[in-house]
């Protein structure tokens, strides 16, 4: 559990940024050094890191409209996790640190791999949920482990643009691709 601490504790420091959300086109980010793609509506601009702080490899961002954004980090934390522990540590520190409510918390199976699915509503800024604040906000987790590291996906929006921006979400994840390997363990986790 104590590695997952700064997983949360980064995204409370998330800040968002602005655009608009008619989504047509899509542009494709290709991580060669960590093996994984995934393509954003194109409306959904590629910013840098700047105004993200995340407990990992910060890789891609991405900003939508208002304070919405999704974000793309890797963790390495020196050995293999399956999706089961993830999905349970990160569900109930998440409930504890942020007062948080969880919508959904599942296995899924994402391009081959077992992944935690874990969809959160706190108060926030739009852009994190910190616990306190006057915006409802959503975050919606996709982390997807391998033998020696793990890839992470979060949307974070305010509650009442989760209709939009959830869609812009979902075509992201459809589109994911994620190379290397799961162990047995983590195939197996339910």
């Amino acid at each position: 559990m104590k590695l997952f601490r700064p997983l949360i504790a980064g995204l409370l420091t998330c800040s968002a940024l602005a655009l608009s959300t008619s989504a047509q086109e899509a542009q494709k980010y290709k991580d060669s050094d960590f093996d994984f793609s995934l393509s954003v509506p194109a409306e959904w601009k590629s910013v840098g890191g700047e105004g993200f702080t995340v407990p990992g490899k910060l890789r891609a961002a991405f900003k939508g409209p208002g304070p919405s954004s999704i974000v793309v980090f890797v963790q390495e934390p020196g050995q293999a996790f399956d999706a089961r522990f993830l999905l349970d540590a990160s569900a109930d520190g998440i409930q504890k640190v942020l007062k948080s409510d969880i919508k959904e918390k599942e296995v899924r199976e994402i391009d081959g791999k077992k992944a935690m699915w874990l969809v959160n509503e706190g108060q926030g800024n739009g852009g994190a949920i910190l616990g306190q604040g006057d915006v409802k906000t959503i975050q919606h987790w996709v982390a997807i482990p391998r033998e020696k590291d793990i890839v992470v996906l979060i949307l974070s929006c305010p509650s009442e643009d989760l209709p939009k921006a959830s869609k812009v979400y979902a075509s992201a994840i459809e589109s994911l691709k994620v190379g290397g390997k799961q162990t047995k363990e983590q195939l197996e986790a339910k």
